[in-house]
This record gives structure tokens, sequence and C-alpha cells, in this order.
């Protein structure tokens, strides 16, 4: 038997995690996370990947080359699958194009590929064919046009750049 879900009421004030910087411009810096911050930014990843999605109400299967314990790793590897909006993230943390190629084959569609701008451009000089995809989602860095046109050639999809930090989740 299915376990039955959880409807876990949280209060928004509670603090849910704690994200650090990197220093990088500067000393670290610890940022606590309120439930209504992280709750909130997860329902606008959602809304933004179930935007570019034709179909509405299909499951949609993430697949991410950010690891969980960088921000926008957890927000969209982590929490995006937990929020209970029909989306399920792919187990594997693939690194090079060869591995990512592999990880999307393995993914019903609709696909999405949760990256970043070093990622993408590996994937867009490599000869590594590439299943198509449904949305990329590119945060971390500056996306420029090229780049971004390019992905789209190679991936198909749609491509959604995401801008946040550590600071504001």
């Amino acid at each position: 038997a299915s376990p039955e879900p959880v409807n876990a009421q949280i209060p928004a004030d509670l603090t849910v995690m704690v994200g650090y910087t990197s220093g990088s411009t500067g000393q670290p810096k610890t940022f606590p996370k309120l439930w209504r911050t992280v709750s909130g930014s997860n329902a606008c990843n959602a809304k933004s990947i179930r935007a570019a999605i034709s179909d509405k109400t299909a499951p949609v299967w993430l697949l991410a080359t950010v690891p969980p314990q960088h921000m926008y790793g957890m927000e969209l590897s982590v929490l995006l699958p937990l929020s209970g909006g029909g989306m399920a993230v792919h187990a594997g943390r693939p690194l090079f194009p060869a591995d990512i190629a592999a990880a999307l084959a393995e993914l019903p569609r609709p696909r999405v590929l949760i990256s970043t701008p070093v990622h993408l451009r590996a994937i867009v000089e490599s000869p590594q064919e590439f299943p198509e995809v449904d949305v990329i989602v590119s945060a971390t860095a500056p996306l420029d046009q090229a780049l971004a046109a390019a992905v789209v050639g190679k991936l198909k999809g749609e491509m959604v750049e995401m801008f946040g930090s550590t600071e504001t989740c």
C-alpha cells in the first residue's frame, strides 16, 4: 500500500534552513531562510517551469547538474520535487556531457534540464547527441544570448533563466 501524503502546516516565520555565501565578495555569511521565502521562491520556480510546458498537468522530470548543497541545486533539485507540484528529480548528478545525455535519456517527457552556463557551454561544444528536453533552466551566472541560442538549438527546449542568490533564495 502506498503511504498517504502528508499535509504539513509549516509556520511562515519558521527558519527551515540556513544558506551560506561562498565568501567571494568578502567573509562568508549565513542567511537564515524562513518558510515563507523558501516556499514563495519554490512556487515561482514551479510556475516558471510549468509555464514553459504545454501539458500543464503532466508529471515533470527534472535533471540537475547542480549539487543540492548549492542554493540553486537545493531549490530546484530538492525543494521543487518535494512541493507536491507533480515534479520528480533524477537521482544522478551528471557532470560531463555524455553523463548528462545518458541521464536525460532515462527520463520520460516532459523533461527539464537544470544547469549552469558552464555546463551548458560544455553541452554545446560537445559532439555528444542529446535527447530533446522541454525546458532548460539556467542560473548561477549570466547567460549570454549566443550561448542561450546555441543551447536551445541543440536541446530544442525553451530556455528559462533564473536570477537569485543565497542572500535572496
